[in-house]
């Protein structure tokens, strides 16, 4: 027995230091699994969880496999911890925002006691320490990305420049999330949905993202090079150089300017060759062989129903009898005058 119970002792104890071990994966380091760094961009937390009070939303994202939303109203100030972010080096918050009724968010947020009103990132854990915080007027004021309309996704990009602050924050160590709302709880609330919430470098962001695009229509200049339009591949290469010559025209002016005139050249040789081509075939007709007088009014088979069959049957049947009976009774006349007239005599 004694043997036994020491057995059971060491099998929990065993058991007590491997379980750490285990469930030594945190939320955090989960959360931070999901998150996708980049050079210019480190997420502030991952939208394909569910947050505090917002909650996961499957099928209306801007990336990944969800967005977070929940239903803001007045006298709503709770905010959520989240896995410690280093943020070092960037400058500006972004994220995407839905709102379903902006007039009444902005309403919300001019109210006198909605000027407290607003959101918030701290590195202390907890509001009003070491956080920088846009009031939610200020998301209009300082917006440098979409017009917020309702019930549409809007980029909002605000600079950490024009965050009012309390303390200083720790960038190296961002780990407290809040959007919230001051007052009386006197109305039916806001639905509000957040993705792709990050915080970046943006000028480096913007330039690393114009250098991507521009080179993206290099490409698809570069694969004109040495086109021959013909009858079969026509249509193709025709959608091929439209395209590129769309993407070339909807680049900014910067990343459109960086693009060498050699590379250009190219695109507007296509377009060249494209034009002589259309020109040159423009007359061609498909020739086909005439149509017979035949072919060109076919003659419709007439359907007969058995039914129409029989009863042509029963008619033929009717004047064969009908022709045979004037027969006989024509027989029967003829005999007859002669012995009419003989009988006179």
């Amino acid at each position: 027995m004694k043997k036994l119970l020491i057995l059971v002792l060491s099998l929990i104890l065993m058991l007590s230091l491997t379980m750490p071990s285990v469930f030594a994966e945190t939320d955090a380091e989960l959360d931070a699994e999901e998150m996708e760094a980049t050079e210019h961009a480190v997420p502030v937390f991952g939208c394909n969880e569910t947050l505090g009070a917002w909650k996961r939303q499957d099928g209306d994202q801007i990336e990944g496999s969800a967005c977070l939303t929940r239903i803001i109203s007045r006298n709503q100030t709770d905010g959520t911890k989240i896995p410690v972010v280093d943020a070092t080096g960037m400058d500006t918050l972004e994220f995407w925002m839905y709102v379903s009724d902006v007039s009444l968010f902005e309403m919300f947020a001019k109210s006198e006691e909605g000027m407290n009103s607003g959101l918030e990132l701290s590195s202390a854990g907890e509001y009003d320490k070491e956080e920088i915080a846009w009031k939610l007027t200020g998301i209009w004021n300082y917006n440098r990305g979409d017009e917020i309309v309702d019930a549409e996704w809007c980029h909002i990009i605000l600079p950490i420049s024009t965050a009012e602050k309390t303390g200083e924050i720790d960038l190296s160590r961002v780990n407290y999330f809040r959007i919230f709302m001051v007052g009386e709880k006197t109305d039916p609330g806001i639905l509000v949905k957040i993705d792709n919430f990050v915080l970046t470098d943006y000028e480096a962001q913007k330039e690393a993202q114009d250098k991507a695009a521009a080179q993206s229509v290099v490409d698809e200049m570069n694969a004109l090079k040495g086109l021959t339009i013909e009858k079969e591949n026509y249509a193709t290469v025709k959608v091929q150089i439209e395209t590129a010559r769309a993407h070339y025209d909807a680049l900014p002016d910067g990343p459109k300017t960086s693009i060498a005139l050699s590379i250009v050249k190219v695109l507007r040789d296509a377009e060249k060759a494209l034009k002589a081509y259309e020109e040159e075939h423009a007359n061609d007709e498909t020739e086909t062989e005439p149509e017979s007088e035949t072919d060109a009014v076919p003659q419709e088979s007439e359907s007969v129903t058995p039914e129409e069959t029989k009863a042509e049957e029963n008619k033929s049947g009717c004047s064969s009898v009908i022709g045979m009976s004037s027969l006989i009774v024509l027989g029967m006349i003829s005999l007859a005058v002669p012995a009419v007239i003989r009988k006179k005599d």
